[in-house]
């Protein structure tokens, strides 16, 4: 069991496992896979992978988020998880939208940008950036001081939290 009070150089060894899971263990993988096309050029692509063994049988939480301007935690929206591990969020402002939209919304549409900031407090300015349609993927040390807010009006998001 991962106690709150543990160094990160700790907590790293503890959920850093190579072996396969038994049957009694769960496992986290992440695959990513980004293409740059340059004109006139071949293709670069980066890809990356990871797979884990938790330490706990807990189940992830999700919830669908309508973030405003103002700073939200992490911890407070109501996950059950005590040891957050890993964090994805999706920016789904703008999404599924059933007629085109003009020059003048989709310009509207691209300001809604999430904002993730870090800190004991709310953060006065975001550390990394969430467009719409895109996502973000984050290795969580501790929930508490993780923070989230649209960065013009509203932005609606879909946040995925996993265990240790």
């Amino acid at each position: 069991m991962i106690e709150p009070n543990q160094t990160a150089a700790a907590l790293l060894r503890a959920s850093v496992r190579t072996a396969a899971p038994t049957s009694q263990q769960s496992r986290l993988t992440g695959q990513i896979t980004i293409h740059h096309e340059a004109w006139g050029e071949d293709p670069v692509t980066g890809q990356a992978t990871f797979s884990q063994v938790l330490a706990t049988l807990e189940e992830p939480w999700t919830r669908k988020l309508t973030l405003g301007p103002e700073w939200v935690c992490v911890a407070d929206l109501g996950s059950w998880l005590a040891n957050v591990g890993y964090m994805l969020i999706m920016n789904r402002t703008g999404g599924n939208a059933l007629v085109k939209p003009t020059e003048e919304e989709a310009n509207a549409l691209q300001k809604k940008i999430v904002g993730i900031g870090y800190g004991g407090t709310a953060p006065t300015a975001p550390e990394n950036l969430v467009r719409p349609g895109r996502f973000g993927a984050i290795e969580v040390f501790n929930a508490k001081r993780v923070w989230l807010r649209s960065q013009h009006e509203e932005a609606r998001a879909t946040l995925f939290l996993f265990p240790r």
